[in-house]
């Protein structure tokens, strides 16, 4: 569950707030005594500040909870930031470029981001490297259809024995969407490309991390890799005006 609200201040300044919330269970063995749940709560607060005619940028604060337990302790605690600035040619074309970083439990963790946006009377492509990209194109006034990217890099704390999960997967899909009123109701197929869902020791840290890229990787990993597979997906969007 994902939910995002700006409340507009002025005309050059909007306050972004929301939550998100996830839960995941994992069987690595056919033993349901060995299935991992893991937990995400977090929240999202900044601004989105318009600094010119053509120029605004976005500050995003996202404290969150990301354990099998829900509960705070420093272990379970993660922070993470976007910085985005974004230069508009057209209201419906614009580029961005910025980064993310977050204090992953594998170490320090950071992603540059380039961003390229452009709609015409029958396509839009929406992208966001590496972490995401849509091409989709308009079959009718009410249905889209396209090709979507999801890049997902997360860990989180395992209270319940001694050690943390990492979560690394790239999703590839066709997508179609539908438009119902105020309501999205969105489908994806398609498949993992290199997913790795490892459990290391708490002490077993890296340098550092941009991106794919790892800087002082030595930890052990104390699982077996799960395969790629094949995935099916579907969501229900609420899009609601807040003027």
């Amino acid at each position: 569950a994902d939910l995002t609200v700006p409340i507009v201040l002025s005309e050059k300044i909007a306050l972004l707030s929301g939550i998100t919330s996830e839960g995941i269970n994992l069987a690595f063995t056919e033993s349901s005594n060995d299935d991992i749940q893991v937990y995400g709560l977090g929240m999202k607060i900044g601004l989105n500040i318009k600094h010119s005619d053509k120029w605004s940028g976005t500050y995003l604060s996202i404290p969150k909870l990301s354990s099998d337990q829900l509960r705070f302790s420093s272990d379970n605690f993660q922070v993470g930031w976007i910085g985005l600035m974004q230069r508009s040619f057209t209201p419906y074309k614009n580029v961005k470029f910025g980064f993310y970083t977050n204090s992953e439990l594998f170490g320090p963790f950071l992603v540059p981001l380039i961003g390229y946006y452009n709609k015409t009377d029958k396509w839009e492509l929406n992208i966001m490297a590496p972490l995401a990209a849509q091409i989709e194109y308009l079959v009718s006034n009410q249905v889209k259809a396209g090709v979507h990217f999801k890049g997902i890099i997360k860990s989180y704390e395992l209270n319940e024995q001694v050690g943390y999960l990492t979560k690394a997967n790239n999703e590839v899909s066709l997508a179609t969407s539908v438009q119902l009123g105020k309501l999205v109701w969105m489908t994806n197929f398609g498949t993992t490309i290199g997913r790795r869902i490892r459990i290391y020791e708490d002490e077993e840290r890296m340098d550092f991390a941009m991106s794919a890229l790892k800087f002082g990787d030595n930890r052990e990993q104390l699982n077996e890799d799960l395969q790629d597979g094949l995935f099916i997906k579907t969501s229900l969007i609420l899009r609601f005006s807040t003027l």
